[in-house]
């Protein structure tokens, strides 16, 4: 389908002058088709995985990778720091955090994983995604050991119950 809306913008790309020659509102329509086509085409690249080693942990729902580029952040080369989508865990200073974040570094520190992101905006300097190490989702992870809640305001309960 992504092909045949790309195609359109390239044929619209190639019949434009004919129709700014005949008809300036041809012209206009043919130019919006590429521009959404454009469009269609960086959005695709968005669904692109971010592929890369875990260097730190913050705490159980907030990781730091490197392997990017990180495109969201738009600095290519640079690490992303991941803010696990759908889940909530304790905070620096709220009780299980300790816990939280030892069990995330267990799961992922120094280990490869494979994220995708789930929000357009970042939250605080950092890209919702949802990321799995070795086919492990991270957040079912923190959910299943009764570290992490399922934030049903962004999940739409996806995290409610734990499934392996």
């Amino acid at each position: 389908m992504l092909e045949a809306i790309l195609s359109l913008g390239l044929v619209a790309l190639l019949i434009t002058p004919v129709f700014i020659i005949e008809s300036p509102l041809w012209g206009t329509i043919a130019n919006g088709a590429l521009i959404a086509a454009l469009l269609i085409g960086d959005a695709s690249r968005a669904a692109e995985p971010l592929r890369g080693t875990v260097i730190h942990v913050y705490d159980g729902d907030t990781i730091l990778v490197r392997g990017g580029p990180c495109r969201a952040m738009r600095r290519a080369g640079t690490a992303c720091a991941i803010r696990l989508w759908g889940i909530d865990s304790p905070e620096r200073g709220q009780p299980g955090w300790h816990k939280a974040t030892r069990h995330m570094t267990r799961l992922a520190l120094g280990k490869t994983a494979t994220c995708y992101q789930k929000q357009r905006r970042l939250t605080r300097k950092r890209v919702v995604m949802q990321c799995w190490i070795n086919g492990k989702d991270l957040a079912m992870e923190m959910r299943c050991a009764g570290l992490a809640k399922d934030w049903p305001k962004y999940s739409k309960g996806y995290y409610a119950e734990c499934v392996k």
